[in-house]
């Protein structure tokens, strides 16, 4: 439970419920007091909390050292990286992937060529 320390700020989010309850137990034994609650409709709408996506918040105060706890970047450097636009393939990716589908039609072109041949 989070004791009114100010403002709650969400430091992360898992892939489980189980995670996120891992990460809230390291926080508590470090002395920060955290909420976890579930980022979608809730465990009660599948009937199972395994495969949800859950968050743990702490007081405003103490996001820097649950940070540290958990192992996690600064805020700043994960709106940074979220801010990046995604990189496009490179030439060099676009051009062996091309290679590649041109050998693989070939290949079935040849097979089909090869049965043609036997069978008229």
């Amino acid at each position: 439970m989070v004791k009114r320390q100010g403002h709650l700020v969400r430091i992360a989010v898992f892939a489980s419920e189980p995670l996120a309850r891992l990460a809230a137990t390291r926080l508590e034994e470090a002395g920060i007091p955290c909420l976890v609650r579930s980022e979608g409709v809730g465990p009660g709408a599948w009937g199972t909390a395994a495969n949800l996506p859950y968050s743990i918040s702490v007081a405003e105060g103490e996001e820097w050292r649950a940070r540290e706890v958990l192992g996690l970047p600064p805020a700043e450097v994960e709106e940074r990286e979220k801010a990046l636009p995604a990189r496009a393939p490179s030439v060099a990716l676009r051009v062996a992937l091309l290679a590649l589908a041109v050998a693989v039609l070939l290949a079935v072109a040849w097979g089909v060529a090869l049965r043609i041949l036997r069978w008229g």
